[in-house]
This record gives structure tokens, C-alpha cells and sequence, in this order.
């Protein structure tokens, strides 16, 4: 085995390990990832996103969760390591040609980030998967491969319809993209990129068409995160106060200083590619500009949205250490002074997950203990008030009766729902299934912004059900559907 091939393993291996410590039976659940799941067993049972389940995220993460399911329950973990390997692979073949002296160095980096439990709980965020496609992007943008055009514009759609902000980060090297000097044309160029784009378009407009779902999506996915979700913007100054928190809370403090500062001072120093510089730079500061764009994200402490600086600051890194002509940046020693600040931190934090990684146990409440051996069927049990108990869908498979299944927006914004008109939409599909089970949670309720709209849930709540359960401490109770509401 030479060098080349050796260092291909240590990165695979890697690569494969750092993913172990999110296998199922070890995953990070959180409430999005609930969500996700929860669509992709929708779709399992013949429903459709948007029409059936309201959520603002693009399609394909319901798509990915779907084809998880299918192949059974360590599928989405199989289809996430792939695309892992994929990506690491090929980043490390870019840092290899490109004659970086350790081309293992940044596919590592990236691996630690991209699996750094501090950012993101386990696998099956859109963020994550994003980083994939962009870092791919990367890697055949510096590629010859005849049909490399055609596969930045698939790559372009798939992030996308992952997760739309993250197109940002890919804007300034489709510029590249087309300005560089070529023997093609940029015309030749543009058509196989919207070709690229069309490809992976197509299906997932004419599916969510076919199901009459398309106006829902463009509505759920588009018009409410421009009117709704990121309506409102913060100062700059918070902007930077609250960065800094979440890079520093996610110990990428280290990576994103030595990689903003190195590719600043690169862009006036001697560089080969200096517009391929100029692109990384850009995109490693439009990668975190959701940061500016959801006020209520930052103030709930989504430190996930910081999860995109590992695409990014892997791509400035390499613009600046394959191309560097100044002597301390492009000399081995230099490179890998620089390679063991960026790691040695974030390999002590994968070090102290893997040393106390705990076993992902089942709900032990009495609620959930006393669902299970009820075994409602589809429609026959809603959790209403807290976001976390969604996974009750999920672990007894069962379809919530309504598509509303997570409520934080009538905690997060006065304008949402003011006359009461989807909390009584909800109302009538619990009583269209007659719905037997309803889990409420009195804290997360009282939290509601609309007076009137906590005051209508619980007077519909008392009149049609009956308590099957006591509040316990955490607020939680379990009611029962009254035989004259049957």
C-alpha cells in the first residue's frame, strides 16, 4: 500500500467511525428530525407532503427520510454514510491532485466539523446534507470532467430543494463558474448547468404536481419563510454577538478564525486562482447569512445553522493551500502547523462523545406507556402543544389527524393564526377521525401569544374530552375522547 492509497484509508476509516457514534441505536433526536421522519412515513403510506403535512422545508429531505425507511431501520443512516464517503472521497482525490503534501488534512477537518455533536444532533439535517452537496460542488468544479457543468447544476438543485438558503453559499462559485477562462463558451456552459438543474427539478415539481400538492409547496416553502419565518431581521450587531456565540458554543471557533483570516490576507498575497479564492471567501460569509435572515432562530439558540462553516471553511483552506505561492503559506511544515491547530480541538470533542455515547432509550412516561398498550391506529392520537412529542407518531406509527403536528409559530409570532382559524381547522379534524387520544401540554400552551387562541384550545379540549391522565411535572396530560362527541 503506498502513501496515497494509506492515506486514503485513514480518511475512510475516519470517515466511517465519526458516523458510528450516530448509528441508530446511539442517534441525537430532536424534534426536526422527528418532523422529517414523520413525512417520510406519510409518504410510506401514501400521502404527500404540504397537501398532508404542513412544514416549510424543500421536499428532498422528506424524500431522503422516505427512501431511509424503506430500506429499514439503519437505512437512512446507510444512505447518509454513503453520501459521506462520497464526499470525503471525493475531496480528498481534489486535494491529491491538486499536490497538497497531506491531502488527507482537509477531508479529515471536514469530517470532524461535519460530525461535531455540539452543532449537529447526529445524522438527518438538512444542513448537514447540504454540506455534502456543496463540498461535492466544489470538487467538480476543480475537475475536467466532460460532463462537469451538467453535474454543478444537479448538485445546484439538490441543495436547493434541501434546504433553499444554502444556495447562497453556492452563488459566488457558479460566477466563477461562468467567468473563468475556458475554451467553452459561457453560453456552452450555462445551458448543461440549467439542464443539470431541470433533471433533478423535474421529478420532484411533477410528483408534488401529480398529487395536487404544488401551490401547497410553493405557499408552505417559499411564501410563508419569506412573510413568516424570516420576516423579521436583526441588527448587525446581534448578528455578530450571536455568531460568535454559536461558533464558539460549537467549538468551530479555531477552524472559521484561521480560515477567515488566512483566505483575507491570501486574496492580497500571491494566489494562483484568485478568483476561486475570492468565491470561497464569499462563500464561507453567505453560508452563515441565515444567521441575519431568522430572528427567532437565533433567539432559540439553533446552533445547527452554523453547521454549513464546514463546507465552507474546508473550501477556503484549499483555495489558499493549493494555489498559495507566498512561502509560508505553500511550504508542508506551514500547512501542517496550520492542520493541527484546525483538528486538535475538534478531535478531543469527537473523543469525548465517542466516551460517553449513550444508548437512544424509548419514551418511559406514563403517557407513552400507556399508548402503547392501547395501540391507537392512524388518526387516533394528536399531540398538541409541545414540538417534542411528536416522536409519539413515530413510535407507534401511527398518522396524526391533522397536518399541523408541530405548534411553535403561536409562540413565535403575533401575526400568526390571530382569528383562531387553523387551531379550529384542528379542532374539526379531531372530531372528522373522532380522534380517541389528545396530548396536551399546559406549559407549552400558556406560552401561546393569543390570549383567545389558548382560551378556544382549552375550552374545545374540556368539552370534548375527558382526562385520562393527571398533569404530571412537566405539565403533560392525557384526554380521552367523550362518548358523546363519538
Amino acid at each position: 500500500m503506498n502513501k496515497n492509497q494509506l492515506s486514503l484509508f485513514f480518511v475512510v476509516v475516519t470517515c466511517v467511525l465519526l458516523g458510528l457514534q450516530f448509528c441508530p441505536p446511539f442517534d441525537l433526536q430532536t424534534d426536526d428530525k422527528d418532523v422529517f421522519r414523520y413525512a417520510g412515513m406519510l409518504m410510506m403510506k401514501g400521502k404527500v407532503p404540504y397537501r398532508d403535512l404542513f412544514d416549510h422545508k424543500p421536499p428532498l429531505i422528506f424524500i431522503l427520510n422516505f427512501a431511509g425507511l424503506a430500506l429499514g431501520s439503519w437505512g437512512l443512516w446507510l444512505l447518509d454514510m454513503g453520501l459521506a464517503l462520497m464526499t470525503t472521497v471525493a475531496f480528498f482525490h481534489s486535494c491529491r491532485r491538486q499536490g497538497l503534501p497531506f491531502p488527507w488534512l482537509l477531508p479529515l477537518l471536514f469530517n470532524l466539523m461535519i460530525r461535531d455533536f455540539l452543532v449537529l444532533p447526529g445524522i438527518g439535517m438538512t444542513r448537514e446534507y447540504t454540506c455534502f452537496f456543496q463540498l461535492l460542488f466544489f470538487c467538480v468544479l476543480l475537475g475536467a470532467h466532460r460532463w462537469r457543468h451538467f453535474l454543478l447544476g444537479g448538485l445546484t438543485a439538490l441543495t436547493f430543494f434541501m434546504q433553499q438558503d444554502q444556495v447562497l453559499f453556492l452563488a459566488p462559485f457558479l460566477v466563477y463558474a461562468l467567468l473563468r477562462s475556458e475554451p467553452m463558451p459561457a453560453l456552452q456552459r450555462i445551458i448543461p448547468m440549467g439542464v443539470g438543474f431541470i433533471s433533478v427539478t423535474l421529478p420532484i415539481i411533477g410528483y408534488l404536481a401529480i398529487h395536487g400538492a404544488l401551490r401547497l409547496f410553493w405557499d408552505d416553502a417559499f411564501l410563508f419563510n419569506f412573510t413568516v419565518y424570516t420576516a423579521e431581521k436583526q441588527s448587525l450587531g446581534t448578528l455578530f454577538r450571536n455568531l460568535k456565540d454559536k461558533i464558539d458554543g460549537g467549538n468551530f471557533e479555531l477552524p472559521f478564525l484561521i480560515a477567515t483570516v488566512l483566505g483575507l490576507f491570501s486574496l492580497l498575497l500571491p494566489n494562483k486562482r484568485k478568483g476561486l479564492l475570492l468565491s470561497a471567501v464569499a462563500g464561507l460569509l453567505l453560508s452563515v447569512a441565515q444567521q441575519y435572515m431568522n430572528v427567532q432562530a437565533v433567539a432559540e439558540g439553533f446552533i445547527y445553522y452554523i453547521a454549513p462553516l464546514s463546507a465552507g471553511v474546508c473550501c477556503v483552506l484549499f483555495a489558499v493551500c493549493a494555489f498559495a505561492e507566498e512561502p509560508v503559506l505553500a511550504h508542508p511544515k506551514a500547512q501542517l502547523v496550520y492542520g493541527v491547530l484546525l483538528c486538535s480541538s475538534l478531535t478531543y470533542t469527537a473523543l469525548q462523545h465517542f466516551s460517553h455515547l449513550r444508548r437512544l432509550q424509548a419514551d418511559s412516561s406514563p403517557i407513552a406507556g400507556y399508548l402503547r398498550q392501547h395501540a391507537p391506529g392512524d388518526y387516533q392520537v394528536y399531540a398538541f402543544g409541545n414540538s417534542d412529542d411528536i416522536h409519539i407518531y413515530n413510535d407507534l406509527h401511527v398518522l396524526a389527524p391533522s397536518k399541523w403536528i408541530y405548534h411553535h409559530f403561536w409562540k413565535w409570532y403575533p401575526r400568526w393564526d390571530t382569528g383562531n382559524i387553523i387551531l379550529r381547522s384542528i379542532g374539526d379534524d379531531l372530531l372528522r377521525h373522532k380522534t380517541t387520544y389528545l396530548i396536551t401540554d399546559s406549559v407549552e400552551i400558556s406560552r401561546f401569544l393569543h390570549p383567545s387562541g389558548r382560551d378556544w384550545w382549552m375550552s374545545f379540549t374540556r368539552a370534548r374530552y375527558e382526562p385520562v391522565t393527571q398533569p404530571d411535572s412537566s405539565g403533560k396530560m392525557l384526554w380521552h375522547l367523550k362518548k358523546n362527541s363519538q
